[in-house]
């Protein structure tokens, strides 16, 4: 078993089983402390609720309120409703027509609207549409069965299991396959340092990413046409959005090693496992802890989530998502060269200083 000892005298083999943990440790940390406690914050998603019958759908509005586990606000007009929740402002709206109270006697039955934003995460989807059946349930039971029926609207539909799960897929291999990139070529910067210079392979590995970028966009837009995802946008508006996810992906992680050091891969384990919760892809941003509510509004892949729901569903606005990033991706830019100039200056100064006590 000489190997074995071998194996433990290097230190990448400690490096390896100490990630290995790390990535375990952080993953659960953090996720189960921002989905902790996500039914008693039932209250964040928003209803709004249109009354367009001032007989009995006045108390019928209430009985919502009442008995929604949600924030119940009422609302005049549907179509600027509708414009608000395709931009995620409404997680429901619930209509009640005109002639509700009129079917009621005329008819013994009638009809409740709930329209539900397929935009958005799957949790907040089914809990939607999970309490317009409860609730109709319930109001027909309080009427003796009297035959009130709960019709489900979703708009921004798209067919198939598949795109539902695409703004997550794409955030989690795109965010991963950067960390393992960046830290390669974190190894390759690490040989070529003494014979080439810091700017040159700084300059060198932004080329390097923008060239991986636009090689995965071309490929994840392959796979779309493959499998017949169907987009909202062109494809060249795609391919931009993709590139840039990715870009940023690698200059937040190549950020995180340039500027910690050796505990750079950790920090980008965090960052992966905090930005699949706050992305707002598995679970509604509103149900989560609170601090993690305000480290995804700074973190890129809550808007490139919110982005591929666009792409995908539709609704929202793709424009300020192009913007969000591109912020960050800036901001990342300029943190990294700071870093290194001031790592360049601190050499210099630690070189000057030696000379003049020789």
């Amino acid at each position: 078993m000489n190997g074995l000892k071998h194996y433990f005298k290097t230190p990448e083999t400690y490096t390896g089983m100490m990630l290995a943990m790390a990535f375990q440790l952080i993953l659960f940390f953090v996720w189960m402390t921002a989905y902790n406690g996500v039914n008693d914050r039932l209250e964040n998603l928003k209803v709004a609720v249109i009354n367009q019958d001032h007989s009995v759908g006045t108390s019928l509005a209430k009985q919502l309120n009442d008995s929604l586990p949600f924030t119940v606000v009422e609302q005049t007009s549907l179509e600027i409703s509708h414009n608000q929740m395709n931009m995620r402002n409404w997680d429901m709206i619930v209509t009640i027509p005109t002639d509700f109270s009129k079917q009621m006697q005329e008819k013994g039955t009638a009809n409740l609207e709930f329209y539900i934003n397929q935009s958005t995460a799957t949790l907040g989807k089914s809990i939607m549409e999970s309490a317009a059946k409860q609730f109709t349930t319930e109001v027909n039971h309080q009427l003796n069965n009297k035959g009130i029926v709960g019709n489900i609207i979703k708009t921004n539909e798209v067919a198939g299991f598949t795109p539902t799960m695409i703004p997550l897929m794409v955030i989690l291999a795109s965010f991963v396959g950067a960390m393992l990139m960046s830290l390669q070529l974190n190894i390759a910067t690490k040989k070529l340092q003494n014979s080439t210079g810091k700017w040159d392979l700084f300059l060198s590995r932004l080329v390097i990413n923008f060239i991986s970028s636009s090689l995965s966009a071309t490929i994840t837009l392959l796979f779309f046409f493959i499998f017949g995802v169907e987009l909202t946008q062109s494809v060249l508006i795609t391919w931009l959005f993709q590139a840039l996810i990715l870009f940023t992906f690698l200059v937040v992680t190549q950020m995180s090693l340039i500027v910690l050091g050796k505990v750079g891969p950790y920090f980008n384990i965090f960052l992966l496992a905090t930005q699949l919760v706050t992305s707002g892809a598995i679970v509604p941003r509103a149900l989560l802890t609170e601090p993690y509510q305000l480290v995804g509004n700074y973190l890129p892949a809550t808007y490139g989530a919110e982005g591929y729901f666009n792409l995908i569903f539709g609704g929202g606005n793709l424009v300020q998502d192009f913007k969000m990033i591109f912020a960050i991706l800036i901001i990342s830019l300029v943190v990294t060269t700071g870093k290194l100039a001031y790592s360049n200056k601190l050499v210099k100064a630690l070189v000057a200083r030696t000379a003049l006590v020789k």
